[in-house]
């Protein structure tokens, strides 16, 4: 799994969650831990459901250019998109009890906010990444979100490197033209990013 980078400069990030997901509050409070964490599941989701409009837009192209032995390489890659989003959406198993407790492990939460910014990016660099290979331009959106995401790489030692999460690589950027180079690149991450939402399960159940 790449080395997650640091996406946050001058703000923590649980600041730029806040900013990022309307009505997010953070998991300090008991009363808002559950709607924050839904709030932050259904984010995910919701940009993986995006996904699959741009490997469905990128079949079709394929089919057009005559490439058919690729088409069953984008059904499994939709597939697993499929299982990811209802795995996110319904409740991960086994953290729930989290929800209840008084107090929290402050250290650890810091370390589940820095979780939860990298997975986001990986996701949204995900999806732009098949937005670019099936030939749907970036919206004004994505651009901004790119321009402002822009940050050093995280150093040796710090909160977020002792937790290795998948993070924004520069997926977009360097993907290959060629699909068949690039379908498997962007099925191993989608793994990473599952690997990164059982981590966050982890991270969930020891905040007690």
């Amino acid at each position: 799994m790449p080395e997650p980078r640091q996406y946050v400069e001058h703000r923590s990030a649980l600041e730029r969650l806040v900013g990022w997901i309307p009505g997010f509050h953070g998991y300090l409070e008991k009363e808002y831990r559950r709607d924050s964490d839904s709030l932050q599941r259904t984010w995910l989701a919701d940009q993986l459901q995006r996904s699959k409009r741009a490997i469905d837009a990128l079949s079709l192209r394929l089919a057009d250019a005559g490439k058919l032995a690729l088409l069953p390489q984008c059904d499994r890659l939709r597939a697993k998109v499929d299982e990811l989003i209802a795995r996110i959406r319904g409740a991960w198993e086994g953290y729930t009890g989290v929800f209840d407790l008084v107090k929290v492990d402050q250290a650890l939460l810091d370390r589940v906010y820095d979780h939860d910014v990298a997975l986001m990016h990986a996701v949204e660099e995900f999806v732009a990444s098949i937005d670019r290979l099936a030939g749907i331009p970036p919206t004004p959106e994505a651009i901004a979100k790119q321009q402002a995401a822009a940050a050093p790489t995280v150093g040796a030692g710090s909160p977020a490197a002792d937790n290795p999460v998948p993070a924004d690589s520069g997926l977009a950027d360097s993907l290959p033209s060629e699909p068949e180079t690039a379908i498997p690149l962007l099925a191993e991450k989608l793994a990473a990013i599952q690997q990164g939402c059982d981590q966050r399960a982890d991270l969930l159940k020891g905040l007690g």
